[in-house]
Formats: C-alpha cells, sequence, structure tokens
C-alpha cells in the first residue's frame, strides 16, 4: 500500500484485521511505516537485496527524523562508486534529451526548446560535465536576465525541464530542485483599442511582416501558424486553411474571409519554396519578426504591446460582436475552455460555417475601421 505519509495520516493508520500492515510513503520510495495491531514501526526498504530495517517506534520518533534516517541509509546506498560511468556533458545531455524527450511531441516545440537552452545556456555550459553545473551555475545564467522577466521564466522552465529529464539517468537530483521561478508568470490584459488595431494594419505594409502581422489581424490565429504557412495548406476552392500541426497538437481547419483570401493571393509563390513566408536559405520559414516589430514600434509610437495581443484583441472583438464562446474557441484552437476535455474528444463538429461568418463579421468592422478617417 502506497500514500503519501504526513503526522495526520500515520496516526489515522490502523491494522483492522489484526494482521501487519505496510504503508510505503510516495514521497520518499523506500521508506514506510508498519502497524500492528499494538504498535507503529518505522521501516526502510533498500540495497539490491531489499533489505528492512526498523528505524524506531510512532510516535516516540517523529515522522521528520525518521525520513531523515532513512534518506541518509538510501543515499548511502545509492551512492555512484568509483566504477560508476561518467557523466555526459552538457551537449551530449541535450543532444540525447532532444532526440527521446522529443518523440512524439510537435518539431516546432522541439526546435524551441532547443533555441532556448542553447541561447541562454549553451555558452556556460559547453564542453562541462552535466554533473558539475550546481544550482549557483543556473541561477548566474538566469540573473542576467533580470530584466526580461517573460524571458527569464522560459529559460528556467526549459532548462528545469531538461534538468528533471537527467534524473536519474545522470543525475541523483537536479541543480534546478528548490529553485524558485525568477519571475512570476502575470498574463498578459492588453487588448488593442479600434484605433490602435486601424493604425497596427496601416503601419504594417511591408512583405513578409507586414503581410503576417494583417493576416494575424484578420484570422486571430497564433504568430507561428502564420509564419509557417505553406501553400500546401491552403484550400482556394473552399477557402480554408488546414494547419496539420499546431501548439495543442491537433490539426487545425478554419475558413479564409475575403480579405484575408485577397491578401494571400498578393503573396508572392515562389517556385523553390513550399512556405508563404520564407527564410533566406528557402527551407525554414521567416523569423525576422524581433527587428521588424522594433522597426514597427519607432514608427508607430503605441503604448507597450506585444504580436500576441493582436490575437487576444480578435477574441475580444469577436465576443463584443456576439459570436458564441464555443465558436471563437474552435476558430481560435483553444485546447481548453467550452470544448475541452470529454466534450473535445466527442463533439467533432467543425463549426466551418459558423466560423465563417464570424470571420465574416470581423472583416467588415475591420474595412470600417480602416475606412473611418484617421485619428
Amino acid at each position: 500500500m502506497r500514500q503519501q505519509l504526513t503526522d495526520l495520516s500515520v496516526r489515522a493508520l490502523k491494522s483492522e484485521t489484526g494482521k501487519q500492515l505496510k504503508v510505503w510513503d510516495l514521497k520518499t520510495p523506500g521508506f514506510g511505516v508498519r502497524v500492528n495491531a499494538q504498535t507503529k514501526s518505522w521501516i526502510v526498504m533498500f540495497g539490491a537485496a531489499r533489505q528492512l530495517k526498523v528505524l524506531g517506534r510512532y510516535p516516540d520518533m517523529p515522522l521528520a527524523e525518521a525520513r531523515k534516517k532513512a534518506l541518509a541509509i538510501l543515499s548511502a546506498v545509492n551512492a555512484p562508486t568509483t566504477a560508476a560511468p561518467l557523466a555526459p556533458t552538457f551537449d551530449e545531455a541535450l543532444e540525447r534529451y532532444l532526440e527521446l524527450h522529443g518523440v512524439g511531441l510537435s518539431p516546432r516545440w522541439r526546435k524551441e526548446n532547443e533555441r532556448i537552452i542553447k541561447r541562454h545556456f549553451g555558452s556556460a555550459f559547453a564542453g562541462k560535465r552535466i554533473d558539475a553545473i550546481g544550482h549557483g551555475d543556473v541561477a548566474r545564467v538566469l540573473d542576467k536576465l533580470v530584466k526580461t522577466p517573460g524571458e527569464a521564466l522560459h529559460a528556467f522552465t526549459a532548462i528545469r525541464t531538461f534538468f528533471r529529464w537527467c534524473v536519474p539517468r545522470y543525475l541523483p537530483h537536479a541543480p534546478t530542485d528548490r529553485m524558485k521561478p525568477p519571475a512570476k508568470y502575470v498574463p498578459r490584459k492588453r487588448v488593442l483599442s479600434d484605433n490602435e488595431l486601424a493604425a497596427v494594419w496601416r503601419a504594417a505594409d511591408g512583405y513578409p511582416f507586414g503581410t503576417i502581422v494583417r493576416l494575424l489581424i484578420l484570422t486571430g490565429q497564433r504568430w507561428s501558424e502564420i509564419a509557417s504557412l505553406r501553400w500546401s495548406f491552403i484550400d482556394p476552392g473552399k477557402k480554408t486553411i488546414t494547419l496539420p500541426e499546431t501548439k495543442n497538437g491537433r490539426v487545425h481547419s478554419f475558413p479564409l474571409g475575403d480579405m484575408a483570401a485577397q491578401i494571400i493571393g498578393g503573396v508572392p509563390h515562389l517556385a523553390e519554396t513550399t512556405f508563404l513566408f520564407p527564410g533566406r536559405d528557402k527551407e525554414n520559414f521567416w523569423n525576422g519578426s524581433g527587428k521588424a516589430k522594433w522597426l514597427l514600434d519607432k514608427a508607430l509610437p503605441l503604448p507597450p504591446w506585444v504580436l500576441h495581443d493582436i490575437r487576444r484583441t480578435v477574441a475580444t472583438n469577436l465576443a463584443a460582436l456576439k459570436v458564441p464562446p464555443h465558436v471563437t474557441e474552435r476558430l481560435l484552437n483553444h485546447s481548453s475552455g467550452t470544448i475541452s476535455g470529454v466534450a473535445a474528444i466527442y463533439n467533432q463538429f467543425t463549426y466551418l460555417e459558423e466560423m465563417r461568418e464570424a470571420l465574416a463579421a470581423w472583416e467588415a468592422k475591420i474595412a470600417a475601421l480602416l475606412s473611418a478617417p484617421e485619428k
């Protein structure tokens, strides 16, 4: 029997049948309590031979003391010997992590995590054995990101997941254990006003950045999903786009409104690439949004905003246009909300026509905003 041992749970344990009962702790594997008709004793099981040792009686020995003794025994037994193989370097472990942990997950997830870890920790830990990296080494990297809390939080999350994967493969414990996140996640609430949205539209008039931004405004999709569009995803006859790979792992189909279809019709169709917005090598999609957004902000000074705020702005405006929440969620491909959990499994209706009506109403509002005099 296994459960998390606490003072309350141990006090409540009884041997109802009169037979001996062993309860193993979920928090400290190998540590437990043996309950007899009249007594309770702390026990620890260790070693390849699964040797059992009695640590003391409860309540004479408190839980904290018993767990500490058990951990000491377990640590001594599990301590690496001099014959143990050397731990790999950070680079070798990271390559293995991306290869194994990325199985079944989207290539986009793998690429983004690889980018974050290598960007922030690659040079600091390059060539260093994984077991030589300590708490302070990680903290020093994160301290350099103190002025960009969002980036610091992403970096911490990525490296913590990596080190947790390394346990127990290469490490007895992770250097990120008990480390607090360098910043608190605060959900953004920024919604662009009608005037701001119209101003962004007018300022974003170049290809590829401006074209992508305008499609974000018209469709409400994620930046990476629009920036990485391939011609094969688009069905001009049905006026739909189907994304085979999305953030939540689902295939996502949504309609194109007339304005969006017209913009896509004006995108140059290059024979040497499958992307609408290719990068320089033509084998990957364009990824220069950082500099392009900086230049846009210089030309169009607005209160601080990020590209993802456009998605929230679209959702907010669809609500104002009386679009039902489940239609908006289907359009934005949200994995939580009214169509989630069991409902998402059983409700396979596409809501394609409902989404088309919603986008038509949204495009009508965009057109009205653009035809109004500039303020």
